[in-house]
């Protein structure tokens, strides 16, 4: 089996995700690009942008962002940018999570079966209950947090995923920042320094956000979901009838 098939389709949805979000991002600089040339945006070219044109911004449009209203304007939208790709990874993860314990009940110990007679009765079927009992944990997974859901995985089901990983760990602290951005307004807050260990930030400040910093978080967060995506594929046999 190659490589390629290793990889779920949960993974492959999540991966175009990812691409979708910074294309949309490169149109919103390219509509910049043309609004302050004022010629009509090529359609095609527009389709054929990738991430790294990031990078190779017109130099008017960098002269353009450095105005205060415009450096707003670019730091919501990579704030939008990011919150909207983090919460795709958070939806992978749930999804690859069911389809494991789905596909796989047998993983869970004896003791974890912990249901209500009405649980059993209102599923009408030891599969549903089964499915049920699914969502449920992955649900109940989805409020510890990353590094909790890899410690279960590898505690727990033996996956061997290395939490000490670089890219890992700047996983990690990518969805930290996405909570800030969401609940404390992009500012560094107590939680976020003792979670990341962050010791060259303070709290109260705005998280620096550029991008280049969105281009190689982009690039860590899809090697991470890679990267696990094939640990879970094939320590679970997912690929297997």
């Amino acid at each position: 089996m190659s490589e390629k098939d290793e990889l779920s389709d949960e993974f492959r949805a999540f991966k175009e995700s990812l691409i979708q979000n910074t294309e949309i991002l490169v149109l919103f600089f390219k509509l910049i690009m043309s609004s302050i040339d004022n010629v009509e945006p090529d359609k095609v070219k527009l389709r054929e942008l990738s991430i790294d044109k990031l990078r190779e911004l017109d130099e008017n449009v960098i002269i353009w962002l450095r105005g205060y209203e415009h450096a707003r304007l670019l730091r919501w939208l990579l704030g939008v940018t990011i919150t909207s790709s983090v919460d795709t990874f958070d939806y992978y993860l749930s999804q690859i999570l069911l389809k494991v314990f789905t596909k796989r009940p047998d993983i869970f110990r004896a003791s974890e079966y912990k249901a209500e007679v009405r649980e059993f009765i209102e599923a009408g079927s030891v599969p549903e209950f089964m499915k049920r009992f699914a969502e449920k944990r992955v649900n109940e997974l989805s409020y510890m947090g990353l590094p909790k859901i890899i410690e279960y995985l590898n505690n727990r089901l033996g996956l061997g995923f290395d939490l000490k990983d670089s890219s890992f760990q700047a996983a990690c602290e990518l969805i930290e920042v996405r909570n800030i951005l969401v609940h404390n307004a992009g500012r560094v807050n107590k939680v976020f320094l003792q979670r990341t260990g962050r010791t060259d930030l303070h709290e109260g400040g705005l998280y620096p956000l550029t991008l280049d910093y969105l281009v190689i978080e982009f690039q860590e967060l899809t090697n991470v979901a890679g990267e696990l995506d094939g640990m879970i594929t094939s320590h679970f046999k997912l690929n297997q009838e």
